[in-house]
């Protein structure tokens, strides 16, 4: 009776037990670690190849954000207030905080780190999105938007219509959406 009453609190402890460094609640620190480590890379000086097998981590990122959001959310602005950070931090970084927050000191750190973005390290339609999202809530997304006239290859896949947007079309889409939601005075 006694040998098995051990085995069995033997048992319940080693199921006690964490199994995993994820099994605890993040800290700040090791939040802002798991951030930086998932964007330690370029990927334009990855293969189609690399790139498809880095992009699991990157939704696995999110997917911790979402479980604990408090601690990411720090962690993340201070990631996106770091100097000299990578260019795809920035630009995903900064556009998950804006998806993520509706806090106004978010939506200022999210805009200043996209603005660091040269447009060469991210897909161009979830930007097009998020410039989107803002000029459609009457955030002055002008500034961000006429980057893309520096990117004749820019292009963004509007996935409802079927509609590929090239590289002059995407500002004037743009240009719509701000006449619709903050009209020019005079203009109607």
């Amino acid at each position: 009776m006694r040998q098995t009453f051990c085995r069995f609190f033997s048992i319940f402890c080693l199921l006690s037990l964490p199994t995993s460094a994820h099994a605890q609640e993040p800290t700040a620190a090791t939040a802002l670690r798991d951030i930086q480590n998932t964007y330690n890379f370029d990927p334009s000086k990855l293969s189609f190849e690399e790139q498809a097998k880095r992009a699991p981590t990157l939704s696995a990122l999110w997917d911790r954000y979402d479980k604990t959001s408090d601690v990411y959310r720090d962690a993340l602005r201070t990631a996106l207030k770091t100097p000299g950070a990578r260019e795809l931090l920035y630009c995903d970084g900064g556009m998950q905080l804006l998806a993520k927050s509706k806090l106004p000191k978010d939506l200022n750190l999210g805009l200043q780190s996209i603005s660091k973005c040269s447009l060469a390290e991210i897909e161009h339609t979830p930007y097009f999105y998020t410039m989107h999202a803002l000029a459609s809530r009457g955030i002055d997304t002008l500034d961000l938007q006429f980057r893309i006239l520096a990117k004749p290859k820019f292009s963004a896949y509007i996935v409802p219509h079927a509609l590929n947007l090239g590289w002059r079309l995407d500002v004037i889409y743009w240009f719509l959406t701000a006449l619709v939601t903050r009209p020019i005075s005079g203009s109607r």
